[in-house]
């Protein structure tokens, strides 16, 4: 006999996919109205802004991307005046602040994405909340096995 047929919409993978998939483009777009950058060019910010003065290495980690894109990205960012390089002594390693402007920029996209993520949310009871933030994290503990068992 042929195993039973499983729904595609039923399963999480496409449902989570979906999701992130949404979330995503509505904060890219948002990003770009409100102040012309890109959400990969946020993700990069927001790490900065969450870690004064992080080294260029850190930065590669925390964004997992790769080093050349993110050099590429820091220039541009320093070249906007939303970040600067700073050494604190010769042959320290270079770190990255935000500048006023960038702290602005931050600011109000943190708070579109606050506004944002209770839009998600607004329908939900605290309840409800709480019940898929269990679930969420028993999903992350779950993916996290599933890739240590496909290394």
């Amino acid at each position: 006999p042929a195993p039973p047929s499983i729904e595609i919409h039923a399963r999480a993978q496409p449902l989570i996919a979906n999701i992130a998939t949404t979330i995503a483009r509505a904060a890219t777009a948002s990003f770009k109205r409100l102040t012309g950058i890109s959400n990969y060019e946020w993700r990069i910010l927001a790490n900065i802004a969450e870690r004064p003065a992080i080294r260029f290495t850190e930065v590669v980690q925390h964004v997992d991307s790769d080093k050349a894109q993110v050099s590429r990205t820091l220039d541009a960012l320093v070249s906007a005046q939303l970040l600067e390089r700073r050494r604190n002594a010769p042959g320290d390693p270079v770190r990255f602040t935000m500048t006023a402007r960038g702290e602005h920029l931050y600011a109000v996209m943190r708070e579109d994405a606050l506004r944002r993520n209770e839009l998600l949310e607004s329908r939900m009871t605290a309840t409800q909340r709480e019940r898929l933030q269990t679930y969420l994290e028993l999903l992350i503990v779950n993916a996290e096995a599933m890739c240590a068992e496909s290394e």
